[in-house]
């Protein structure tokens, strides 16, 4: 008996473009839409998974199952070296059946830490970007800039003060810097980030909507 008997078919030419949004590039992931109406009409219908370097597969997102593109802003500087990101698709139909996964594409990106320093004579104030894409699920991009090296803390706490994420407690020169949160292990609802540098505070809300 076929294995794949019934299963959605196999993702076609997922590919990989740089996607530029004046201030910053990330990966656009293009691939052949789903031709099976049970697919097209689920909801999620397409699930995304990244690897970075050799870490493990983790899935970035569902789409709906008309989808054919992707932009993962939660990668920044793609194009350039440091680090690889790996991607791989799947379809998924109306029965809850999985196709097997597309190829493997991957693109380079930059280390923000190494791009940030080289920026640093650019730079002149404290600053907290609201994070993109918002509302969000899991996954989301927040990016900052700090005009002098110092110690700096980049917190998430729930809406009763309760702090649910550190993403950044370390020195760190000054540059333009930009780090991931993944929310996949938190329920649905307004958070607030806080990126404390020397005397400089600032404090953002983000949405997560699952």
């Amino acid at each position: 008996m076929d294995p794949l008997a019934g299963k959605p078919s196999k993702p076609q030419d997922l590919t990989i473009t740089v996607y530029n949004t004046g201030s910053n590039s990330h990966p656009k992931l293009n691939w052949i839409a789903a031709g099976e109406t049970d697919v097209q009409s689920a909801n999620p219908g397409v699930l995304i998974d990244r690897k970075i370097n050799n870490g493990s597969w983790t899935q970035i997102a569902t789409l709906s199952g008309t989808a054919a593109q992707y932009i993962d802003y939660g990668i920044n500087y793609a194009g350039s070296g440091y680090n690889t990101a790996y991607y791989r698709i799947r379809f998924k139909d109306t029965q809850n059946k999985i196709s097997i996964y597309s190829d493997i594409k991957s693109i380079q990106y930059g280390d923000a830490w190494k791009i940030g320093t080289e920026q640093e004579n650019s730079i002149t104030d404290y600053k907290l970007q609201q994070n993109y894409p918002n509302p969000f699920n899991p996954t989301t991009s927040i990016s900052f800039s700090i005009p002098k090296n110092g110690f700096v803390t980049l917190k998430v706490y729930d809406i009763l003060g309760k702090e649910v994420a550190e993403l950044v407690n370390e020195i760190k020169e000054a540059g333009n810097y930009s780090v991931t949160f993944n929310a996949s292990e938190l329920p649905s609802g307004i958070y607030f980030y806080t990126l404390t540098s020397g005397n400089f505070t600032a404090t953002k809300k983000l949405i997560l909507l699952k």
